[in-house]
């Protein structure tokens, strides 16, 4: 008996992440694009990982309806990305490191309302001041796609 209870736990937190992840999606990061004229860009790709939230049948379906099968970078796409390929994911290389900075840059915190308002303020920095960082990041992706090939798949170095 327990193990059904805690089996259908762990689906209710699945489904409540799946929801949010698209909640995210569609709420805030679509609408960005969309400011920025990037969603109906047909050279704009939306890369994801293979996170159980990611690959949950409404979310292909959600991401597909939003850019096709072809323009989705992921785990049951129309472009599988290859597992453990962060040297070239933008937000990886780039993005993720600039945010811990911005969030870091008075030292630790001491309870997580104070660090969550450090990360609304950072990404909000980014959306307000920076945005041609995140763009030339982005526009980079093809010399690390060059880079990656003539390393033979090795390892690059964080730019």
């Amino acid at each position: 008996m327990v193990r059904i209870i805690l089996t259908f736990s762990c689906l209710i937190s699945f489904l409540s992440l799946a929801q949010s992840y698209r909640d995210i999606l569609s709420l805030y990061f679509f609408e960005e694009l969309q400011t920025i004229d990037l969603l109906l860009d047909r050279d704009c790709y939306f890369m994801q990982d293979g996170a159980p939230a990611h690959t949950a049948l409404a979310t292909r379906d959600f991401l597909r309806d939003t850019f096709g099968n072809s323009r989705v970078i992921g785990k049951f796409f129309g472009i599988n990305w290859p597992a453990r390929s962060p040297d070239l994911n933008v937000m990886d290389y780039f993005l993720w490191g600039y945010v811990k900075e911005l969030v870091y840059v008075n030292g630790q915190f001491n309870n997580v309302g104070d660090m969550s308002e450090a990360i609304i303020n950072a990404f909000d920095h980014i959306r307000q001041y920076k945005m041609n960082f995140v763009k030339n990041a982005c526009r980079g992706f093809w010399t690390r796609v060059y880079d990656c090939i003539n390393k033979e798949g090795r390892q690059l170095p964080h730019r």
